[in-house]
């Protein structure tokens, strides 16, 4: 039981590195004010790894991805998303 729960805890804690990685590269990026708040970022995290994890880590190809499967997205996201206030990304 001790090793099923270490291969579990491995791949959360590689899971939660990567998406670290994703997120602080979206933040480091100089157009990171484009690409939404951290509230933003995190409404549509889960939907990039569902839809637009093939785009992963380039945040307009990501933003391209969730701009055409906004029917797709979760209501958080697709709010983001459908925002006409500004043109948000990624979210994640």
């Amino acid at each position: 039981m001790s090793r099923e729960l270490g291969i579990r805890a491995g791949s959360f804690g590689r899971t939660a590195l990567f998406t670290t990685f994703v997120l602080s590269g979206f933040a480091a990026s100089d157009s990171a004010q484009e690409r939404g708040t951290p509230e933003e970022r995190r409404a549509c995290t889960p939907d990039v790894f569902k839809h637009c994890g093939d785009f992963i880590p380039d945040p307009d190809r990501i933003t391209v991805c969730l701009r055409q499967k906004v029917r797709e997205l979760s209501p958080q996201c697709r709010l983001v998303m459908t925002n006409s206030n500004r043109t948000p990304g990624v979210a994640p």
